[in-house]
């Protein structure tokens, strides 16, 4: 018997991250649900088998330690706090630390300009995303 190209055999498994409202974290708006294909690159350095140890100890987040323990702030905020505490210790110096930013925006202009310089450098595009 043959198949037809409406009845195609080959079936493709496709990873995905479902982002929605969960107990940790709410979205924006209906719009903001969505799925969202889980690149090859994270797959090929092993994010599967990350996820499944991290079930198996008992998390039900991906990345525990972006939530706070002590406060209900925004998924991240921890993240930026270290970042900002690592900077203070990177620059001791305020007035050279002004030139860099000590906010929200100093941290997403820090990884900008990570991000230009690999581009400057030619690193390749998986090694650059923001």
């Amino acid at each position: 018997m043959t198949r037809r190209l409406s009845q195609p055999q080959i079936q493709k498994v496709f990873h995905y991250i479902k982002i929605g409202t969960s107990e940790v974290r709410r979205v924006k708006n209906l719009y903001s649900e969505r799925s969202v294909v889980l690149h090859p690159e994270p797959i090929r350095l092993g994010f599967l088998d990350y996820v499944v140890a991290m079930r198996a100890l008992g998390y039900e987040m991906v990345f525990p330690d972006l939530k706070s323990p002590t406060s209900s702030s925004p998924l991240g905020d921890r993240l930026y706090d270290e970042l900002i505490a690592g900077l203070h210790q990177a620059i001791p110096d305020a007035e050279e630390r002004k030139k860099v930013g000590t906010t929200s925006w100093g941290i997403r202009a820090l990884r900008r300009a990570r991000k230009s310089t690999a581009t400057r450098s030619r690193s390749p595009t998986c090694c650059r995303a923001s």
